[in-house]
Order: C-alpha cells, then sequence, then structure tokens
C-alpha cells in the first residue's frame, strides 16, 4: 500500500468514528442555524471529550473566543438603508508568537445541502467548517497555522405563503484561528462583500505567516473565465487579483505560495494569465466539482490539510503535488462506492506558475501558426471537426447559457490536432507547425506538475488545463436560434415519453403549449394551434388526447418548414449575436495575443 494510500485509509477510517460524533451531528446544526457561539463551545467540549476517551486524560486544548474580553464594539452602517449594527472587531495583533513554517487562509464562501437517505445534510461551507474545526487538535505543536472564514448561513423565516425568506444584507462571516490546539473565534461581522472579505483574512494570515509559506483555499462556486462565487456575492478575475494584492500588501508580500481553488472549472487558461504574479502554485479542475452527500463534496479539507499538519517541512510545489496525489488515492471519491463514476473532483491539477510564461510563449507562438488556417474556409471546416471530434466535459459543464464550450482540454486538443495533419485533413503541417505543436506539448507538461483524471468518460486522457475551443454549435447562432425556439420547445414536449405527455397531465401540457404559441404568434397565424390545443386540454379520453397532441405536432413541424419560421430566426439574430459574442469576449480577457488572433479568426475578425 502506497503512502497515499495509507493516508486516504486513515482519512476514511476518522471519518467513520467521526461521523456520529456530537461534532457531526449537533455542532454542525448551531453552526447552520447561524450560532456561531454556540458552535464555538460545541467544538470545544467535543474535542476535548473525544481526546479524553481516546487517551484518559483531560487534554489542555483551549477554544476562546479573542472578542472578549478584549473586543471593543463598533457601530457600523448598515447597507441599503438597514439600521445600523453593531459588530465586534479584536484589539488582537496578528504577529506569530513563533516562527510559522505553513499559513493556510481557507475562505468558505459556498453552503449547501443534499438529500442523503431522506435526511438534509450540508455541504460546502456549512460541513467544511466542521472537518477543519475538527482538525485543532493536530495543531498542536506544529509550526502551521489555520485560518478559516466562513460565511454564516443566512437566518430565515417563513413567510405568510409558506415561503422561506432571507434577507442578503443579513450575511455574517466568521473568521477563526487555529494554532497549537487551540481556536479562537477572532471576529464576527457583516460581510463587506466578497472581494474585501478575502482581502481580510489575507490581511491576518500574511500577518501571521511571517516568513513562512502561506497559502491561500478558496471555497466557491467557479466560473472559469467569470471569476469565483458563494454566499456573499462575486468577484470576477481582476477582483480576485486586486483581493489578493490588496490582502497582501501589509505584509510585503506579492504572492502566496500556493492558491487552491476548492471551486468547479477553475484549472482554465484564463485563471492562469489572470493569477501571474498573485500565486506560485495554483491547484484547480477544470472540470465540475461535486458534492452529493458525507464524503463527496470536492477536494477533502481533511486530506487536504491533513497533509501538511502531517509534514509541515513541504515545500509549496510539494504541498501543492501532494493534493494532486490524494485525489489520485481517491481522498475525494464516495467511500461507500454509491457512485462510483462520479467523484468531488474528477479532474485535479497542480500549475506551476514559474513555468507559465514560457508555456503562454509556446502557446502564441501555435496560435500565430493555426490563425491562416482558420481564415481558409475549407481547413476552417477541418478544424472545427478537430475540436468537435474531443471528448467533452460533463453536460452542465458550459456555463454560458446555451453557448456551451464544453470540449476545450488543450492536451486532446493538440492530439486532435496532429492525428487530422497526419490523415491529411487539415492540409500538410509545415515544419513551423509541427514544431508549435511539439514545443506546446512540452511547456504543457512542465507548466502542469502534476495531474489526476478519474478513470471514466475520458478525463484520465486529458492534460488537466482547460483552454476555450470554439464549436460549430456556439459559431452558427442561427442554430442556436432553432434550436431554442418556442416552436423546438413545442416538439421536445409532444414528442417525450415525460409525464407532460400523459392524458392526467393534460391540463398542464396545454397551459405549457399556449405560452409558446403566444410567442409564435408574432411570426404566424397560430389559430389552428390553439384549436388543437384546446383539444388537449379538454379531451375526454386517451384516444382523443393522443389525437389532438398528433395534430398539433404536425402544425408545429408545418411552421418550422416555412418562411414564418425563418423570419423568427432573423428576428432573433442581431440580438443572440451579441450574446454570443459576450460569452465569446469573456473567454478572451486573459489569454495570450496571437491565441486570441487564433480563437477570433473563427468568428472572421
Amino acid at each position: 500500500m502506497t503512502s497515499s494510500e495509507t493516508a486516504v485509509q486513515d482519512i476514511r477510517q476518522t471519518e467513520a468514528r467521526s461521523e456520529e460524533s456530537a461534532l457531526s451531528r449537533q455542532a454542525t446544526s448551531l453552526f447552520v442555524q447561524n450560532d456561531a457561539e454556540a458552535f464555538l463551545q460545541r467544538v470545544q467540549n467535543t474535542l476535548a471529550g473525544r481526546t479524553l476517551e481516546a487517551q484518559g486524560v483531560l487534554p489542555s486544548l483551549t477554544i476562546s473566543d479573542a472578542r472578549t474580553p478584549h473586543a471593543t464594539p463598533v457601530a457600523r452602517p448598515g447597507e441599503n438603508g438597514a439600521q445600523d449594527r453593531t459588530v465586534f472587531t479584536t484589539a488582537e495583533t496578528d504577529a506569530p508568537p513563533t516562527p510559522r513554517r505553513w499559513t493556510m487562509a481557507i475562505n468558505l464562501a459556498s453552503s449547501g445541502g443534499v438529500d442523503v437517505d431522506g435526511q438534509r445534510r450540508p455541504i460546502g461551507a456549512d460541513s467544511k467548517i466542521n472537518e477543519i474545526l475538527a482538525l485543532a487538535e493536530r495543531t498542536r505543536d506544529t509550526p502551521v497555522t489555520l485560518y478559516v472564514q466562513a460565511t454564516l448561513p443566512l437566518p430565515t423565516e417563513a413567510g405568510p405563503d409558506g415561503s422561506i425568506l432571507t434577507n442578503q444584507r443579513d450575511q455574517q462571516v466568521a473568521t477563526y484561528r487555529i494554532e497549537n490546539g487551540q481556536v479562537t473565534m477572532l471576529e464576527r461581522q457583516p460581510t463587506q462583500g466578497a472581494q474585501r472579505d478575502i482581502e481580510r483574512l489575507l490581511e491576518r494570515a500574511s500577518q501571521r505567516a511571517g516568513d513562512g509559506n502561506l497559502g491561500l483555499i478558496l471555497q466557491s462556486h467557479g466560473f472559469a473565465s467569470g471569476g469565483i462565487g458563494g454566499d456573499s456575492g462575486e468577484v470576477n478575475l481582476p477582483q480576485l487579483e486586486a483581493a489578493i494584492t490588496n490582502g497582501l500588501r501589509q505584509s510585503g508580500r506579492t504572492a502566496v505560495d500556493v492558491l487552491n481553488f476548492d471551486s468547479c472549472s477553475m484549472g482554465d487558461l484564463n485563471v492562469m494569465e489572470a493569477m501571474q504574479g498573485e500565486a506560485r502554485h495554483i491547484v484547480g479542475s477544470a472540470e465540475l466539482e461535486r458534492a452529493f452527500g458525507p464524503d463527496v463534496d470536492g477536494q477533502n479539507m481533511r486530506a487536504t490539510l491533513g497533509a501538511l499538519l502531517e509534514n509541515p517541512n513541504l515545500t509549496p510545489a510539494q504541498y501543492a503535488t501532494r493534493s494532486i496525489e490524494l485525489a489520485r488515492a481517491g481522498a475525494n471519491d464516495d467511500a461507500g462506492n454509491i457512485r462510483n463514476t462520479q467523484a468531488g473532483t474528477e479532474t485535479l491539477a497542480h500549475f506551476d506558475q514559474s513555468r507559465y510564461p514560457q508555456f503562454a510563449s509556446s502557446l502564441d507562438t501555435l496560435g500565430a501558426v493555426l490563425t491562416d488556417i482558420v481564415r481558409d474556409p475549407s481547413r476552417r471546416e477541418a478544424m472545427l471537426g478537430v475540436i468537435g471530434g474531443l471528448r467533452a466535459f460533463g453536460d452542465e459543464s458550459a456555463r454560458s447559457g446555451n453557448f456551451t464550450a464544453d470540449r476545450r482540454d488543450l492536451g486532446t486538443f493538440l492530439n486532435g490536432l496532429e492525428s487530422r495533419f497526419a490523415d491529411g485533413s487539415l492540409g500538410t503541417a509545415t515544419p513551423e507547425i509541427t514544431e508549435a505543436i511539439r514545443r506546446t506539448r512540452e511547456e504543457l507538461r512542465n507548466f502542469v506538475r502534476d495531474y489526476h483524471g478519474e478513470p471514466y468518460q475520458g478525463y484520465n486522457q486529458m492534460s488537466g488545463l482547460s483552454v476555450f475551443l470554439p464549436t460549430r454549435e456556439l459559431l452558427n447562432v442561427d442554430d442556436q436560434i432553432r434550436a431554442n425556439s418556442p416552436s423546438q420547445m413545442m416538439l421536445d414536449s409532444l414528442t417525450s415519453d415525460g409525464k407532460q405527455t400523459r392524458f392526467s397531465s393534460r391540463e398542464n401540457l396545454a397551459e405549457s403549449m399556449t405560452y409558446s404559441a403566444i410567442a409564435i404568434g408574432q411570426f404566424a397565424d397560430t389559430a389552428q394551434m390553439t384549436a388543437a390545443i384546446a383539444r388537449i386540454r379538454n379531451a375526454g379520453d386517451e384516444a382523443a388526447f393522443g389525437q389532438a397532441i398528433t395534430a398539433l405536432r404536425e402544425q408545429v413541424e408545418t411552421f418550422q418548414a416555412g418562411p414564418d419560421f425563418q423570419r423568427l430566426v432573423e428576428a432573433g439574430r442581431a440580438e443572440n449575436l451579441t450574446r454570443r459574442d459576450r460569452v465569446y469576449d469573456e473567454q478572451l480577457h486573459h489569454v495570450p495575443p496571437q491565441w486570441r488572433g487564433f480563437l477570433d479568426a473563427f468568428r472572421g475578425r
């Protein structure tokens, strides 16, 4: 058994022992109820009891609240006209009492829940705060400090109609320091927005780090070129750059040693370009991170942070690689094998930012030699064939509405280029093209120092780095309009085998068809459609219902084959081109210039 497998086995055993512990069941519940003080006390009691049971002695573990007695109430104005509220800040300084080898700042920004065996279980920030605070005892006598900042779940109340009401202005964040076996609540206050919250966390952690290594883990939703977001708001990539730079300024640092995105889709070229100068090593996934139960929730924080507590002498490069090794060993997988084709991280890679300039240069050269191919109409189609032939990421990985960009792994794109040049469909590869592909592959391997892809859906054949590659579907706006037209939606519903086309659901079907017919009515006479919809609604038996569905389907198909449907397409073209270009442009904000030119050539620019 390898050291990684042993570590994962130990993690799983620890998780099994703690699964039904008071910390998991009661402390998390208190956290979800937004009762940070009671939560802190529960952690203290539970950890003390667990250590007492295991060792037969009462530990000297101390959990305190730094806001008292040294805290000073400070009146802060409420947002958007809300009443002033009093928050507590601590007067303590964050200079380390002893040198820190590692200081890790963890921002838990996105909470949620899933149904497991009929019970609602917390995921994201709600569960990861529990995992991290439970590591407190392992920090004793180690030169490692953990700073944890978590958005507290919004307080809720039932509205007059039974709906659940929340108020975003009441969003709170709590900050803890875990060091030498002690958990200290440093601050709890209303969020100042996602960007400022990250800055404040780094201000504290970077002071504590001194000359030691500094890491930042960002647990959030990830949108690749669109940045990240959570319960306290979103930050785009320039705002994230600013948050890191500003958060480090007082410490004299310019970059964190490791930036770990416990987020979807952040193993992306735009992210790497944007984070140049802000992070020396990056850990991230090109695919969605999954969360569907107590065992699978993105990256396993017990494993990721436990590796650092086990060996504080890890260099930043070694620690980033260790995160990939743990994923490869199954730390982020479903321990119960309930879903053996889904893991918390189906892809995970370590990016060495010191190698990014060389990689970006090679990619830029590749873009330059491929641009002329795309400007040749026949070879452009062959290039789109290369992209269309790539293995896709998960269906839901495209985050731009209907404009999908899910065939985007750079390594498999390079493979596709070589294959199409070899069979002649892209023409003959010049020596410059051959060398550009070879050099890009070499620099990609240097840049992606380690990669794990799960052994299904082709993830293990990918490279770990996502790049925007336009597909025919993205470029052909008319096809997008047709696929999302009200008439196509009608046909999709009328030809499905789902509950919509059941006789018992005829009223709901008629209602949805009516809305679509109204939209079509801007371009065609829909009197016959309306009559068929009425027959669906009023059908007295299965036979009449089926006949009405057939009649409506034929009328919709006739509309789609005629000139009125083409008018619908033409009417939507300008709006959809604008929307397509907005999505397209977002993908080009942070890429090398000649690579951008290659991508722009697909749309005739």
